[in-house]
């Protein structure tokens, strides 16, 4: 994981040879390295990298059904957001291109581990953990499920609503 990191910095160069090494490790590799993997490619890094690490983020959210590697992910997406690298304009309303990208990884998250109750259960469980560690994180879920109540519906459970309503100080749609 920490080569395919450090080759991720290099840009869209390292694509012909990350594509399949990526692509086999998260196809074969225990969960323990995809796991790892799914944590490099969701932690945000240099501009240039961005179309080869969602490219391959999109092999990972392909095939991947292990709640705890979709889990890595989600936590890695979202991690950054402490150090306020949302800001910008080229996002949706209010939120900036770092801000959208995680709002976008955690939401698919959320929907691959709503596949099976316990994948939901731990996603809510990821959720309230997030809401409660990662400064702001829990203001900006109450607002992405006010925005879009219907495309959040179902993903974050009661705990994760209590968690958000409870940190951000709001009320949050059912």
């Amino acid at each position: 994981a920490a080569y395919v990191a450090r080759r991720l910095g290099q840009g869209p160069t390292a694509r012909s040879e990350l594509l399949p090494l990526v692509g086999g490790l998260l196809g074969t590799g225990a969960e323990p390295v995809r796991t790892a993997l799914a944590t490099v490619l969701a932690t945000p890094g240099e501009s240039a990298a961005g179309p080869l690490r969602r490219e391959l983020l999109d092999l990972l959210f392909a095939h991947e059904r292990e709640p705890a590697v979709l889990l890595a992910a989600a936590r890695a997406a979202v991690g950054h957001l402490r150090d306020g690298d949302c800001d910008g304009d080229d996002g949706a309303e209010g939120e900036g291109d770092g801000e959208a990208e995680a709002r976008g990884l955690l939401h698919r998250t959320g929907l691959l581990c709503g596949r099976t109750p316990e994948g939901a259960a731990r996603f809510d469980d990821c959720l309230v953990d997030l809401a409660e560690e990662v400064p702001g994180l829990a203001v900006r879920l109450a607002r992405w499920l006010t925005e879009a109540p219907d495309d959040w519906a179902g993903l974050p459970g009661p705990g994760a609503r209590r968690a958000i309503e409870s940190v951000a100080g709001t009320r949050v749609p059912v």
